[in-house]
């Protein structure tokens, strides 16, 4: 028998007792969404994926269920919206809707975003979802950007490789200024004093 957000909630209730909040249902799926992925990160056509999507989904629907939600029927609703909306596309196979537009559209707003990511060292963008709009730091690890909230950044395999690579390529030397892409010796100064390598640093950005 096919389960459903009451079996759900009901199992989850009695698994780990009644959640405290709604939010805090929201914040363990994010950590859901962050196992999916680091799944497609490591492989985009990842079959262990299928799993983690039913985790995103069993949480969103205990959410829904909490909250008095009938989800499938929101679903249906919002997807009639959708069909009716004029949509810009970002030619990675997604789209912003136009009465999501302004001046400072969140589709311009990425790329800017986009933009510093490649141009100023050390950058990381603020959180997506804090209301502080703390700024995220980059984790190795999963090639994305977090916060301590769980919110985590989506930006395309594609995007990231080319962000490490200008991540290394500005690190700097901490004894003599050169930054690694600039670089044309293993050593400091005319490149021929092996007793003085070079000590590649981080940039920290500082900006506001």
């Amino acid at each position: 028998m096919p389960e459903t957000q009451k079996s759900i909630c009901e199992w989850a209730d009695t698994a780990f007792g009644k959640a405290t909040s709604n939010l805090r249902i929201f914040t363990r799926m994010l950590e859901e969404v962050g196992e999916l992925q680091s799944r497609l990160t490591a492989d985009d056509n990842s079959e262990l994926a299928a799993v983690e999507m039913a985790d995103v989904e069993i949480v969103l629907r205990r959410l829904a269920e909490n909250m008095g939600v009938d989800l499938q029927a929101e679903v249906d609703k919002k997807m009639a919206i959708n069909r009716k909306r004029e949509w810009t596309l970002d030619g990675e196979g997604q789209g912003y809707h136009e009465s999501a537009m302004s001046d400072e559209s969140t589709k311009e707003i990425y790329l800017v975003i986009r933009t510093n990511l490649l141009a100023i060292p050390g950058y990381t963008p603020r959180c997506g979802m804090c209301s502080s709009k703390t700024r995220t730091k980059f984790d190795v690890d999963k090639r994305q950007f977090v916060c301590t909230c769980g919110w985590q950044s989506g930006f395309p395999k594609e995007f990231m490789l080319a962000y490490l690579q200008f991540r290394i390529d500005s690190q700097k030397c901490s004894k003599c200024g050169v930054t690694v892409g600039e670089n044309k010796s293993k050593y400091c100064g005319d490149g021929t004093d092996k007793d003085n390598p070079h000590r590649w640093v981080m940039h920290i950005y500082t900006g506001d």
